[in-house]
């Protein structure tokens, strides 16, 4: 109910540069994880992103407590995200799988980008489809965090997602994947989620 009124405010603030989507759990463990639903936001920048928020604070009151009838919100987090891969895909929709990640035997992060390329060269000729980030934790991350960043893998549908799966576990991707990134990297079980583009501007 409230999007078309979320993106009337987007498009009013011209200086608002913020997209969003909405992301639903698909399979996940209600042991860790017992929200409904999460909102990302993203902005191209960290200027953009505080423009972004001041006009939200200043200008968006009534929309905004509308938001608050309809949810609540009590964890905010803040991550830089850098892109691994982009995919040609334009879609809104989608799904999104998320694991976080932690540097093991002194690896840096100049391993992982070196990991990085071999890993996109075998992707490449795979034709897989898909977007790969990596998500740095910034403000609003527990104090107690215990991994280095997040690893997100996004398709734009749950058959191109299956269509992945089946190269990655069947296909020689898993070994593949470990071969690059088994001495640097140790990630936990990913969690599913689709994602719905709900509007903005970048």
């Amino acid at each position: 109910k409230l999007k078309a009124e979320w993106n009337k405010f987007v498009q009013e603030n011209d200086d608002v540069s913020y997209a969003s989507w909405i992301v639903t759990p698909m399979f996940r463990s209600a042991s860790d994880f017992t929200n409904d639903i999460s909102w990302l936001g993203v902005s191209p920048s960290w200027t953009a992103f505080g423009k972004a928020y001041d006009a939200w604070y200043e200008k968006a009151g009534r929309l905004a407590a509308k938001f608050d009838d309809v949810y609540t919100c009590d964890t905010q987090q803040m991550f830089a995200a850098q892109m691994v891969r982009q995919s040609e895909s334009t879609s809104g929709r989608g799904v999104m799988m998320v694991s976080n990640c932690s540097l093991i035997n002194d690896a840096t992060l100049m391993d992982v980008a070196v990991a990085d390329q071999k890993w996109n060269a075998y992707l490449d000729i795979q034709d897989a489809e898909g977007s790969i980030f990596r998500w740095y934790p910034g403000p609003g991350t527990p104090t107690d965090l215990s991994y280095s960043f997040k690893y997100v893998t996004t398709a734009p549908s749950m058959t191109a997602w299956g269509q992945a799966s089946e190269s990655f576990v069947n296909g020689g991707g898993l070994m593949k994947q470990t071969e690059i990134f088994g001495n640097i990297v140790s990630c936990d079980s990913a969690r599913l989620y689709s994602i719905n583009a709900y509007g903005g501007q970048q």
